[in-house]
């Protein structure tokens, strides 16, 4: 069973929104737009930086200058996320899941060294099985690329049609289901159902307790 990491684990947007609207405002001096940001909600920061300069009507920078804005974000993430924390029946439900001989991985754009940096501060990293925990510096396409999605499946020795992917994202449906895994829409995270439920979730999990009963979840998306 594969989890995202943003919105689905972790409650972190609110925290990623704060980080990505500090980065804007240092490097160009304006807001950073909510709307697009959660347009790209699971895309790599690339591409949220991109269309926020678009918007901006300026180019994107490259070299250095991008590794500045990108640095800017991620050192603000590490000065604030003290409160990190993970969403309201999601540690018992990962282990309970993992005790009924469920492997468990994340696939996530987020960046390694931050990824296993909030999944220790959530306590939760032993319950992820070693080498599985796939990020977006590991991978040549990032979601909604299958290849992020196929490298996890390889960690755990497991075949597409023994697998579940569970994401807030549209970006996690699509990926999921460009890889051949069962795409479960994980609703307590998202912060668009519409956008979630536009890209053909094969299950609904409203909460994650849902999770424990994966068979009979419901496999008709509503509003």
């Amino acid at each position: 069973m594969l989890f995202d990491l943003d919105g689905t684990v972790a409650d972190t947007h609110g925290l990623i929104l704060k980080c990505y609207d500090h980065a804007i405002r240092r490097h160009i001096g304006q807001p950073g737009k909510r709307e697009i940001w959660e347009a790209r909600i699971g895309l790599p920061l690339d591409d949220i930086l991109s269309a926020t300069y678009a918007h901006y009507g300026q180019e994107l920078p490259s070299g250095a200058e991008l590794d500045a804005v990108k640095q800017t974000y991620r050192s603000h993430m590490r000065e604030s996320d003290a409160d990190i924390r993970a969403f309201a029946e999601i540690p018992e439900t990962l282990a309970a899941l993992k005790d009924s001989g469920y492997r468990l991985g994340i696939v996530t754009t987020k960046h390694r060294a931050m990824a296993m940096r909030h999944l220790e501060k959530l306590a939760l990293l032993n319950l992820f099985e070693e080498g599985a925990v796939i990020c977006g510096d590991m991978c040549a396409a990032c979601k909604p690329s299958p290849e992020p999605f196929r490298k996890a499946l390889e960690a755990l020795r497991a075949e597409p049609e023994q697998a579940a992917m569970i994401g807030d994202s549209r970006q996690d449906i699509l990926g999921a289901k460009a890889a051949g895994i069962l795409a479960v829409a994980a609703c307590w995270g998202t912060d668009n159902r519409a956008d979630l439920f536009a890209a053909g979730p094969d299950r609904v999990a409203e909460t994650p307790r849902d999770l424990l009963k994966l068979q009979t979840l419901s496999s008709t998306v509503g509003s």
